[in-house]
């Protein structure tokens, strides 16, 4: 790959429907940046009132006030056909309209103090240009410098065309994107950028945002990802959390007052804000506060409400998030003791409570890493794929475009893998040297004792998965329990995968090696699956064995 002067400083970007992230790796370090107001987590809205845009935060606060003349969740809008559109999010702000088949959004302008106001439409693709120009204002702000490119991460069910229709609105925002990367990679870029050591490892992925969810189980065998299985749901994430807090509130304010403050739409966007704080204040905390001044006809609201209490409420979204995470499991045709760890991002993550469910769904020794877990996170849940973006904007920025271009070609990305364990019977047992999901082509060199009576005959097979399931011995019981009439509890059952062998590939003989000598064993598959064998002595005594299947 030709090194290339094009483009010198290179950006991560998280674009997100309700939030958006921008990173840079410097010195090797990559950090979320802040734009100029010091927010690091961007609102993805653009508003409209008199000849002025607002964007960001700014933007968010029209919502309260001007939320006809505000255009929120357009990110999964872009590059969809109009008549595909069967849901949105924009229920608090403009609803999308068909714009010559485009998704578009109607918003009212002034193009200066003294003009009349007039209509104008917003396409789904208008927005997100608009959008990721201030993105990159923001990071030339910070950084001093000119921002040449992009790595933007988009979920993994973005289709081709919207993929297309991304990368032209960041060429006319001045932003060119080098690469587009999923989610879940990003995610793991991140984490693996702070790990000193890369092991191999099945690790669910589990992206909560705002409205939509998104699960992956990704198998990482010599540092190359696979993704085994994805769940989403378009319909679940942060949005239904608030939605409880909402209605919960809503609730509270009618019961003091007989007034519904949700019939009011100011009063509905109002109260919306404020649950919106109050649900990240339950993340960190036990208890919090929510207050309105003047919530409807005038009269102030203030309550308070634990996170038990919350968690409760929410009890369907959260299972529903649980309930995702067990689905892509399945799909993948693991079960969760597969699994070695669990990874939850996303600002919906923060909630305390999907930590506590997924260790409910999986064992002791799978890790779960979130924001409120044992095992912490190193970055914010909420900033995960900004990160990864940031570190793989630090790996291709100095490459020319052409070959970054043709490094993603479907050949080289989409690998094949083993869909088999391969190995050999040592001692009795059978020992997987190449498991499954590892990308072809590939090498592997074991070493393997010969018999104490000399001579050595080596049979490889194909395996299967299987999972073995023991007892646990019930722990002795003490002479109360024993006189005791209450019924013994069931021994735990304690599940294992194993490999069993199943076809026979090759054999390898060597009659003439010394007794209890070692003999190197090279395993190599080619990109079609193709098996060579080769076995020699390493004393040097004995025949060399080499054969293909």
């Amino acid at each position: 790959m030709a090194e290339s002067e094009e483009y010198k400083t290179v950006i991560g970007i998280s674009f997100g429907n309700q939030n958006s992230s921008i990173s840079f790796n410097r010195d090797g370090k990559t950090d979320v940046l802040a734009n100029e107001e010091g927010n690091r987590q961007i609102p993805s809205i653009l508003s409209y009132q008199g000849n002025q845009e607002y964007h960001g935060v700014q933007a968010r606060g029209q919502l309260v006030r001007n939320a006809d003349n505000s255009v929120t969740n357009f990110r999964d809008l872009i590059g969809k056909p109009y008549q595909e559109v069967t849901n949105h999010h924009c229920h608090y702000s403009a609803s999308p309209v068909n714009v010559e088949g485009q998704v578009g959004f109607k918003v009212t302008v002034q193009e200066d103090e003294e003009s009349q106001p007039k209509e104008k439409v917003v396409t789904a693709q208008e927005a997100s240009t608009r959008h990721l120009q201030r993105l990159r204002e923001s990071a030339q702000d910070f950084l001093g410098v000119k921002v040449d490119g992009c790595v933007m991460s988009v979920p993994v069910y973005f289709t081709e065309e919207q993929r297309k229709a991304l990368e032209a609105a960041a060429v006319q925002a001045g932003l060119p994107i080098l690469q587009l990367i999923h989610d879940p990679a990003a995610i793991l870029l991140a984490l693996m950028y702070s790990e000193s050591v890369l092991i191999d490892k099945t690790v669910v992925v589990a992206n909560f945002g705002a409205n939509r969810s998104e699960v992956s189980v990704v198998s990482i065998k010599g540092g190359m990802m696979t993704v085994l299985s994805t769940a989403h749901d378009e319909n679940l994430g942060g949005e239904e959390l608030t939605d409880v807090l909402v209605k919960y509130f809503a609730k509270e304010f009618e019961k003091k007052n007989g007034i519904n403050p949700l019939q009011n739409a100011r009063s509905a966007a109002k109260l919306r804000e404020q649950c919106e704080l109050t649900k990240r204040v339950l993340s960190n905390n036990t208890n919090a506060s929510a207050a309105v001044d003047s919530l409807a006809e005038g009269i102030d609201f203030h309550a308070t409400l634990n996170r038990l209490r919350f968690e409760l409420a929410a009890a369907a979204p959260l299972n529903r998030m649980a309930q995702l995470v067990e689905q892509a499991v399945k799909k993948a045709n693991l079960e969760p003791f597969d699994v070695s760890e669990v990874v939850l991002a996303g600002g919906a993550s923060n909630t305390p409570k999907l930590t506590s469910l997924m260790e409910g769904i999986f064992p002791e020794q799978t890790a779960i890493r979130s924001t409120s877990s044992v095992t912490p996170l190193p970055f914010d849940a909420s900033e995960l794929v900004a990160v990864g973006s940031g570190v793989q904007a630090s790996l291709v920025g100095h490459f020319e475009a052409s070959d970054i271009a043709s490094s993603m070609e479907s050949a080289i990305v989409e690998a094949p893998h083993l869909t088999a364990p391969i190995g050999i019977n040592e001692g009795g047992k059978f020992v997987t040297l190449l498991d499954a999901e590892t990308a072809l082509p590939t090498r592997k060199v074991v070493e393997v004792v010969a018999p104490k009576e000399g001579g050595a005959y080596i049979p490889i097979f194909e395996a299967e998965r299987s999972v073995k399931i023991t007892k646990a011995e019930p722990e002795p019981l003490d002479e109360e329990e024993a006189l005791s009439d209450e019924e013994e509890e069931e021994p735990e059952e304690i599940k294992e995968r194993i490999a069993v062998p199943k076809t026979l590939l090759a054999t390898i003989n060597i009659p003439d090696v010394s007794p209890n000598s070692k003999i190197e064993l090279v395993l190599q598959l080619d990109v079609e699956g193709k098996l060579t064998a080769t076995a020699r002595p390493k004393d040097g005594k004995g025949s060399s064995v080499r054969g293909s299947a």
